[in-house]
């Protein structure tokens, strides 16, 4: 005779975990250029006058002598008619005629002494410009650059659990051995 004594049961129980991280980086990159341009510019500009003065003086002396001779001769004739009337029958009659001559001799003599003088002012002016022009240009270029970095992480976490059940059942029996009669 078999008696039945106890039961045994085993649970097994499996968990699976997965991680999963995914990582997300974002760059960003700003660049700025800056240029500047600076331009100077220098005019000198040099006047020089030179004036000339000329001063002439001319002095001219002239010496005229004219001396003129004349001869005039000079004839005058008057002719004069007198006529007399008397109450009485006489009548007489004159005429006279008188010739003058006039010989006049001139003699002039005529000295002239000129002296002139001229003066001449000559001034003469002579301008020159000289224009120097200098150009300086100088260049100044900045550059900045930014970045911009971002990172994004994404974890996903999955979590697999497994149970599993395992039962065993171990059956103790007791047998007792009873003699037969």
């Amino acid at each position: 005779m078999c008696l039945h004594v106890s039961t045994y049961t085993y649970t097994y129980t499996y968990t699976y975990t997965y991680t999963y991280t995914y990582t997300y980086t974002y760059t960003y990159t700003y660049t700025y250029t800056y240029t500047y341009t600076y331009t100077y510019t220098y005019t000198y500009t040099y006047t020089y006058t030179y004036t000339y003065t000329y001063t002439y003086t001319y002095t001219y002396t002239y010496t005229y002598t004219y001396t003129h001779a004349y001869t005039y001769t000079y004839t005058y004739t008057y002719t004069y008619t007198y006529t007399y009337t008397y109450t009485y029958t006489y009548t007489h009659a004159y005429t006279y005629t008188y010739t003058y001559t006039y010989t006049y001799t001139y003699t002039y003599t005529h000295a002239y002494t000129y002296t002139y003088t001229y003066t001449y002012l000559h001034t003469h002016t002579h301008t020159r410009t000289h224009t120097r022009t200098h150009t300086h240009t100088r260049t100044r270029t900045h550059t900045r650059t930014h970045t911009h970095t971002h990172t994004r992480t994404h974890t996903r976490t999955h979590t697999h659990t497994h149970t599993r059940i395992y039962t065993h059942n171990i059956n103790t029996y007791v047998c007792m051995w009873l003699p037969l009669f």
